[in-house]
């Protein structure tokens, strides 16, 4: 190899591509690197080690694991089963009803309808209305 094709490589291993430094900071909600979904089970959720707290800790498990623990005031008296079960009467109705008890933002409302949707879908709420 000549002192160029050399000078080259050496200089291009220190540089990351524009694909390269996507792919180190992308990060998936559920907390680990968004290429590992490639090797999710057929029908499985990945979960990084401590999250997936949501099946034990109920409504104020899955605020916590959505980055909504602010909401814990407002939510107060209700229950995973019961949003669950609004939810499944509809995504409308049920971010008209956290506006209702004093959710505000609507971000906040859209953010919990996903992962309560989510934790439906990928059983993590069992017994839920589909």
């Amino acid at each position: 190899m000549s002192e160029e094709d050399l000078a080259e490589m050496e200089s291009r291993a220190r540089t990351l591509t524009c694909q390269r430094k996507s792919e180190l900071s992308l990060w998936c909600t559920c907390g680990h690197p968004a290429w590992e979904h490639h090797t999710q089970p057929e029908g499985g959720v990945l979960r990084p080690p401590g999250r997936g707290a949501s099946r034990e800790a109920g409504l104020t498990g899955l605020l916590h694991d959505a980055s909504l623990a602010h909401l814990e005031d407002a939510l107060t008296g209700e229950t995973l089963q019961s949003c669950a079960a609004r939810l499944a009467a509809g995504r409308v109705t049920f971010l008209s009803h956290l506006r209702e008890i004093g959710v505000h933002r609507l971000t906040d409302r859209q953010k919990l309808a996903n992962a309560l949707g989510h934790a439906v879908r990928s059983g993590v709420l069992e017994g839920a209305p589909e």
